[in-house]
């Protein structure tokens, strides 16, 4: 015969299989558990407390007794109740102070008024310092900063309308520079001994290997150090192979650049004609015309640098041939990248001798 029950209280439960009368008795001894079970847990809650009960302190064991050893909540105290202050024989007037090994006791006595006057007196002398006696006074001071009570900020402005130290001009923003430099064709060819000086670096300088243009047609100069702020170039009797013209290109790490070039060159030969010409392919050294076959060139250039990759170039180049000339050359070029290579162009024939230095500074 089955027997089932219920999950949890194991109460028997009928059975399709049982006879009727057996599933009867089984569920009227069901009926009597739950009674049973039923009776029992009334009683239990009858005899539990409601849970919003309270209590009375007597209900509280101990707690009377507790809360009559505690000292009322607006109680004070006199000095003298506490255990760890000592103020016998305190004169009036003077202060309490914790004491080095724990406690309160009597504290220093007060300053006198000379006492005070000579701390006060100290104090001003040590701000003072050894300031001259003209300038020992707030007053002083202020008067020696114009009274302007936003002197930082004034200087400030002032040194804002003030060039760098590091700032550079052209030849033309100095007046009557260029004027100077130019001189005489005979003039420049005179000076084409002293470049060998500039081979003995001065200090921020690097100079690189002086190259011969014997045979070539040009020059790259490579190694220029990328924080050069000025490239001074400069040639020495250099004997061309053809009357055609010297010009320079910048280059980056990209090759060489043959395009966004301001240049203009201004040319006076030995009867004081004067030509001009300009480019956007390159910086010219000299006009097309006026380089000699078979004549000394010698000058200079100078390559400055600006903000950013921008560069301005000036200069000048003199030759000692039939008919004396010379020219000078400006322009600006903003790079694509850090200037680190510049080809110098010197005609359409290898040039017969000569030498190109290269100084930067940084």
């Amino acid at each position: 015969m089955p027997t089932p029950t219920t999950a949890n209280r194991g109460y028997p439960l009928p059975h399709p299989e049982n006879e009727l009368d057996t599933d009867v008795q089984r569920l009227v001894s069901a009926l009597q558990s739950i009674d049973g079970d039923v009776a029992s847990l009334l009683i239990s809650v009858s005899q539990a407390a409601l849970a919003s009960h309270g209590h009375v302190i007597g209900d509280v064991t101990g707690l009377q007794a507790a809360l009559n050893d505690k000292a009322a909540a607006g109680h004070t105290h006199a000095i003298n109740d506490l255990t760890d202050v000592d103020i016998t024989g305190a004169p009036a007037g003077r202060p309490l102070t914790t004491q080095a090994g724990g406690g309160v006791g009597i504290g220093p006595a007060p300053m006198t008024q000379a006492q005070v006057d000579a701390a006060i007196a100290a104090a001003i002398a040590a701000l003072a310092d050894a300031a001259p006696a003209t300038l020992d006074t707030l007053n002083e001071l202020a008067a020696a900063l114009g009274d302007d009570p936003n002197f930082a900020a004034t200087m400030t402005a002032a040194l804002g309308g003030k060039a760098s130290t590091s700032h550079t001009h052209t030849t033309a923003e100095v007046s009557g520079l260029d004027a100077a430099l130019a001189g005489t064709n005979a003039d420049v060819a005179s000076n084409t001994g002293r470049i060998d000086a500039l081979e003995s670096a001065p200090d921020g300088a690097t100079v690189l290997a002086a190259q011969d243009t014997a045979g070539t047609t040009g020059v790259d100069i490579t190694g220029i150090p990328a924080e050069a702020k000025l490239i001074r170039i400069t040639f020495d009797a250099i004997e061309i192979g053809s009357s055609t013209a010297f010009y320079l290109l910048l280059g980056d790490s990209g090759g060489f650049e043959t395009s966004g070039y301001r240049c203009v060159a201004q040319g006076i030969d030995g009867s004081n004609e004067l030509t001009l010409g300009s480019t956007s392919s390159s910086f010219y050294l000299y006009l097309t015309h006026w380089p000699f076959a078979n004549a000394d060139h010698a000058g200079f250039l100078t390559l400055t640098k600006h903000e950013g990759n921008t560069w301005t170039v000036d200069g000048k180049v003199s030759n000692a041939g039939p008919s004396p000339t010379f020219s000078n050359a400006y322009g600006k070029k903003t790079l694509s990248g850090v200037l680190d290579r510049v080809r110098v162009y010197l005609g359409a024939n290898p040039s017969v001798e000569g030498r190109i230095q290269v100084t930067c500074f940084t």
